[in-house]
């Protein structure tokens, strides 16, 4: 058994969501965000060179060696079951380290997720642009991925995933599913995304949106017709159109916030948020939908005005984040502190705690 398969398998066991191998450190796995030592034995430099070229294909080496860092899947066979993981290895001070990501066997359902089941409205939409964001770590990928199973469980669609790497896999259901890894199936995200509007697709799936090249791509393809979802590494509804248009140069500015007033369908916001009952974590969401206002507004460059949209278009099922934070304080499911650290309102979210009383 390769010696990262044993790292592996205490991931497992622990219901830990990373495994982070250091050079120069002990193995440490996070179980519930946080962090924790799987043994007191620092692994040295040459065992973290034998460990990572030992999960290695020949020309993943010479990519790792040219690139200096490499994204990857990687699974194992524990207890008669297939276990995925997103690897990721790179080079630092001390050495190479590695940093593995559990994906989890099955794709979880809205509600395993604790999201809102208004969010499967967006399965219905046949075209535009939705976007899954918030920090590294805040399960962005495993709420896309509850979507698009929901699209493909209800609809009859050509789906075509572009991802670096592969994460969750799909077993065609009504749609079928076509899934390209970038590196492996395709040289690039972008030549991918163009050989995508060649491949009849009804929906099209990006692992992230990371250059201009796919964010432009991501926005034309939306507006020509496609379900377009994928992830930013943004905090809020409104920093995430700011980013986008912002990304591009200021000639530009124009024609992409048209663009975008025209595809946006929704933004999804969360963040994960320590559970007060014991250990485990759930999301705190914001939703914004696309409605008339909200591409009038996108249009006029007014995005400060998104959170007036989401106050006055709750019947759309649009959801700020301090609502989302109140319910999880009413249900019992955090405690006040989280939500005050969160809270974009802090002296609401205080008068709300206090029942109206500073």
């Amino acid at each position: 058994m390769k010696k990262v398969d044993e790292y592996l398998q205490e991931v497992i066991d622990r219901g830990a969501s990373d495994l982070h191998l250091s050079s120069g450190s002990p193995p440490i796995v996070r179980i519930h965000g946080e962090l924790m030592r799987l043994s007191s034995t620092s692994l040295s430099p040459n065992e973290m060179l034998a460990l990572v070229d030992d999960i290695l294909e020949d020309w993943q080496k010479e990519e790792l060696m040219r690139k200096r860092n490499i994204d990857l899947a990687y699974e194992i066979e524990y207890g008669n079951q297939a276990f995925r993981f997103r690897c990721n290895a790179y080079f630092q001070r001390n050495g190479i380290d590695a940093v593995f990501r559990a994906i989890p066997n099955r794709i979880p359902t809205l509600e395993e997720l604790n999201l809102p089941q208004s969010l499967e409205r967006f399965i219905y939409f046949h075209q535009g642009l939705i976007l899954f964001t918030g920090p590294a770590g805040c399960g962005k990928t495993g709420s896309m991925a509850s979507i698009l199973n929901l699209i493909n469980e209800k609809r009859a669609c050509h789906i075509v995933t572009i991802e670096d790497p592969i994460e969750y896999v799909y077993k065609d259901s009504k749609s079928v599913i076509h899934q390209r890894q970038v590196g492996i199936h395709t040289y690039s995200l972008e030549s991918a995304m163009r050989a995508a509007m060649r491949e009849d697709p009804d929906v099209l799936m990006i692992g992230e949106l990371s250059s201009v090249e796919s964010i432009k791509m991501a926005i034309t393809a939306a507006e020509t017709g496609h379900l377009v979802l994928s992830t930013m590494h943004t905090s809020s509804a409104a920093k995430t159109i700011d980013r986008l248009i912002d990304s591009f140069p200021h000639e530009q500015q124009a024609q992409i916030r048209s663009m975008l007033a025209e595809s946006l369908r929704g933004i999804i916001t969360q963040y994960l948020m320590t559970r007060q009952e014991g250990w485990g974590r759930i999301p705190a969401v914001e939703v914004l939908i696309g409605c008339p206002q909200l591409s009038h507004i996108i249009r006029e460059a007014r995005t400060y005005q998104i959170h007036n949209v989401m106050l006055t278009n709750k019947g759309l099922g649009m959801i700020t984040l301090d609502e989302s934070l109140k319910d999880l304080l009413e249900r019992g499911k955090i405690g006040e502190i989280e939500a005050l650290e969160l809270a974009n309102d802090l002296k609401e979210m205080r008068k709300s705690l206090t029942g109206g009383t500073e």
